[in-house]
């Protein structure tokens, strides 16, 4: 892994991913304080702040868990600021607010009263909608009718509103959602299939609390001038193409006043761009690809109903019983897929490897699964009173990856004989390894 290099240092050359470093360590040094929860290459790393940098880094979009006032929206605004060169003043304002009483004209857009008088039908857009990176805080607080109304937005980037239509450049979403409470509700599973991963924003801890109570507080983020400007454009610009070109001036300029103000290297917003490209086009390597297979059979197929379906059970008895498709009741989706290999990538690109291997997939799957995997109680139950620092349901995802990753271990070897006899086309040779291996990507490998 790269050095990081600390923000009070000189200015060198140095490569985008150790730019990207330098702003999580000035992020968790100065305007989110928080503690590492997991480990990588030796190094401790905090996983929502990590995990809210990788979101950005892919225009994803991130599920924020957590109890009241712990820095769920902090750690978003301060993203957000940082790697999208946005004023925080502009963050704050374009937040949406989760509250029963949303309504679509007050999160998506309202019509044109003056036009209206005049029988023109024209639609003013939320800032919500206009600004590219988004937070919805306490989605859950929304209830499920309101929910439904973010489905296609959050999904593509696309929002609708009489016959309008508008579509986000760049899409990358922070939501934060409060533990159950009298006065919220469940998100909604298609809108948690939407995100892409999942984290907690855990207490900072004794030592950052004692800290933050000796350092003066002050937040360099803010910049009304440019905020006031951005408002400006965003009131009277009617067209969005040159809306975002003259917003992307102002960004560009916050950029510059925002290095030399906290005197951080940052990414530019062509370099975000450019480290947005290598990592989507970051390949799986050949150990990445065997995992995946492992990760897709034990988490999307069923050898006896063809697929996992969750308004069907396992069979009593089933042959595959050890395995976690017998743990979960709902499949895998091609979104869920999709975030995997991006997250991944992203970790892969972060840590300079050339290509994503299954020790990224591993590290990256259990937040892509916990918060939509519906994991049957029974299973559950085995992990309640265990040891834990993480949600049960985070905790059983990484338990359960850890056992996946153990079985690939040992069936790796076959595996790769198996693909050599596919691409030999000696199908009576694969159709024998299969016979012969119980885990079930074998015989999904003979399923075209």
């Amino acid at each position: 892994m790269n050095t990081i290099i600390k923000s009070n240092e000189p200015y060198y050359y140095m490569n985008l991913q150790q730019k990207v470093w330098n702003i999580y360590s000035y992020i968790k040094d100065n305007v989110y304080l928080c503690r590492s929860d997991i480990v990588i290459d030796n190094y401790p790393i905090n996983s929502t702040l990590l995990f809210g940098i990788m979101t950005s880094l892919v225009n994803g979009k991130q599920l924020i868990y957590g109890e009241y006032g712990l820095g769920k929206t902090t750690s978003s605004e301060n993203i957000i600021c940082m790697l999208y060169s946005f004023p925080k003043e502009v963050v704050l304002a374009s937040s949406l607010k989760g509250t029963p009483e949303q309504t679509e004209e007050k999160m998506i857009a309202r019509p044109h009263l003056g036009d209206l008088n005049k029988g023109i039908e024209n639609v003013i857009w939320s800032d919500f909608v206009l600004i590219g990176p988004k937070i919805i805080d306490e989605l859950n607080r929304m209830p499920p009718s309101k929910q439904n109304i973010l489905l296609e937005g959050t999904d593509r980037g696309i929002w609708k509103y009489l016959n309008d239509f508008l579509k986000n450049d760049s899409l990358a979403i922070y939501s934060t959602s409060n533990y159950k409470d009298s006065g919220n509700t469940d998100v909604i599973p298609p809108l948690l299939d939407r995100f892409d991963v999942a984290v907690e924003s855990k207490h900072p801890g004794i030592n950052n609390l004692r800290y933050r109570r000796s350092v003066p507080r002050g937040d360099d983020l803010y910049d009304k001038e440019i905020a006031d400007k951005m408002f400006s454009i965003m009131s009277v610009e009617k067209d969005y193409a040159k809306l975002n070109n003259q917003i992307r001036d102002l960004r560009s300029e916050y950029h510059k006043r925002l290095v030399e103000r906290i005197n951080v290297d940052l990414l530019s917003l062509d370099e975000q761009e450019e480290a947005r490209r290598e990592i989507l086009n970051m390949r799986v390597g050949k150990d990445g690809n065997l995992f995946y297979d492992i990760i897709i059979s034990e988490l999307a197929s069923c050898q006896v109903f063809g697929q996992k379906r969750s308004n069907e059970q396992c069979k009593t008895g089933c042959h595959y019983s050890n395995y976690l498709c017998n743990k979960v009741s709902n499949c895998l989706s091609v979104r869920s897929d999709t975030s995997l290999k991006n997250y991944s990538a992203a970790l892969a690109w972060l840590f300079g490897k050339s290509e994503v291997e299954s020790e990224h997939l591993a590290i990256v799957l259990p937040y892509v699964i916990w918060h939509k995997t519906q994991f049957k109680k029974e299973y559950l139950s085995q992990f309640e009173e265990e040891e834990r620092k993480d949600p049960l349901h985070l905790h059983v995802a990484k338990k359960s990856v850890e056992q996946m990753r153990k079985r690939f271990s040992e069936i790796k070897p076959i595996q790769e004989d198996m693909i050599n006899a596919i691409i030999r086309k000696d199908i009576n040779a694969a159709k024998n390894i299969a016979s012969n291996s119980d885990h079930p990507v074998f015989r999904e490998y003979l399923y075209l």
